[in-house]
């Protein structure tokens, strides 16, 4: 290759990179929840917590959709920047007009429809870099995404404290992804990736395991989502800050998510087929940390173990996929991961209420916090076994 042709490849990577940047564009909205409550009183709580949920729901059958036809119907570019298009529509469009909640969680849905196009996100990154350097650059993304959730989160978390309205102008930073996207993606070839990993699996049915691997996604994302949707309402109950220090606590669970990130490679070598369990009992262990926090540094450290836990079992299903699937069915096995997680995020809003009638601590919010706990520790047993490791892994 020429140094130019280098440079116009990395280029195209960084732009698949960066719609990692708003892996979580509907869930931006967390510090501003116990706003949103306060701003709204006649609205249930469980309805403003749609304001993260509702995006996820709405995301799934485009996620479904625009995956089946990547490479057919549409390419990736195309599908990324009508992404950005809707996101931005639908994440600015409360702060201009907002007469009413049912308005608002309209603009949520055209939000969701357009994080239905992202979801091809990990699979556009597979078919653009080396196979033997995925799990580098699926750290990498990781990274970039926790970085983004870092830098964005304390300031709407800020924008909160000015009125409910201020934090939707944060999704005005889409823009710098159809940027990057339009200006310098190189749409993968589909025909020389199938070419190029077709000595991997020989089975071109879907694998059996990773629907097992998409359940176990959904079971851990609907847990875990609470101890971020309802972070600021918990540090309000506890007294221990306002809704930018929650904003705070979720910067601290994306660095956790960055700092594996960065080791993500080498943690599949030091725990082998235990990787998923060590994830497990990493978020147990700082959801505890959570609940028992006397002050909100020690409640930022036990959000930081949280995000290693979590990004540590999405990263490693992504692996684990990669691995076991048909180069033919690799970018449907990521994209219904990523579609178990949005599934999981809309469900932890009715999780949150489930466990307040099963355990009935002081809050619908603790209480969700200890059925995380609870169903983290249930499935690490399971898991520390290395059951979910690809038979290539066990070894």
């Amino acid at each position: 290759m020429t140094n130019n042709t280098n440079t116009k490849v990395m280029l195209s990577i960084l732009a698949a990179m960066s719609v990692y940047l708003f892996a979580a564009a509907g869930g931006y909205m967390n510090p501003n929840i116990q706003t949103s409550i306060e701003a709204w009183p006649s609205v249930p709580a469980d309805q403003i917590r749609l304001l993260n949920t509702l995006p996820a729901l709405i995301s799934l059958p485009v996620m479904l959709l625009v995956s089946s036809q990547i490479g057919k119907r549409i390419n990736y570019k195309t599908a990324i920047l009508i992404g950005t298009l809707l996101i931005l529509v639908g994440g600015v469009g409360p702060y201009f007009y907002a007469p009413s909640w049912n308005i608002v969680l309209t603009f949520r849905m055209i939000i969701g429809l357009g994080s239905g196009f992202f979801g091809i996100r990990t699979a556009l990154l597979i078919q653009t870099v080396p196979k033997e350097k995925r799990a580098r650059y699926l750290g990498l993304t990781g990274i970039l995404s926790s970085l983004a959730t870092t830098v964005i989160s304390p300031i709407t978390g800020s924008l909160a404290e000015i009125s409910w309205r201020h934090p939707f102008l944060i999704n005005f930073f889409v823009i710098v992804i159809a940027l990057a996207v339009g200006a310098f993606l190189i749409e993968p070839d589909h025909e020389q990736h199938a070419k190029d990993n077709a000595e991997t699996p020989v089975d071109a049915k879907f694998p059996w395991m990773s629907l097992v691997y998409i359940a176990i996604q959904f079971i851990t994302t609907m847990t875990m989502y609470p101890m971020l949707s309802g972070i600021s309402t918990f540090m309000r109950e506890q007294n221990l800050g306002t809704a930018s220090v929650a904003g705070l606590a979720i910067s601290f669970y994306t660095l956790g998510g960055a700092m594996i990130g960065l080791i993500l490679p080498k943690t599949q070598i030091w725990f082998g087929r235990r990787t998923q369990g060590v994830a497990l009992v990493l978020g147990a262990i700082g959801q505890l940390i959570v609940i028992f926090a006397p002050n909100a540094m020690i409640a930022w450290l036990g959000a930081f173990i949280c995000g290693t836990g979590f990004i540590l079992i999405v990263n490693t299903f992504q692996l684990y996929n990669a691995k076991i699937a048909h180069p033919s069915k690799m970018a449907l096995g990521s994209t219904l991961l990523i579609a178990s997680m949005q599934a999981g995020v809309f469900a932890s809003n009715y999780f949150i209420s489930l466990s307040h009638i099963v355990i009935k601590a002081s809050s619908e919010v603790m209480s969700s916090y200890w059925a995380n706990v609870a169903i983290y520790a249930i499935l690490a047993v399971f898991a520390i076994t290395g059951f979910l490791a690809p038979k290539v892994d066990k070894k």
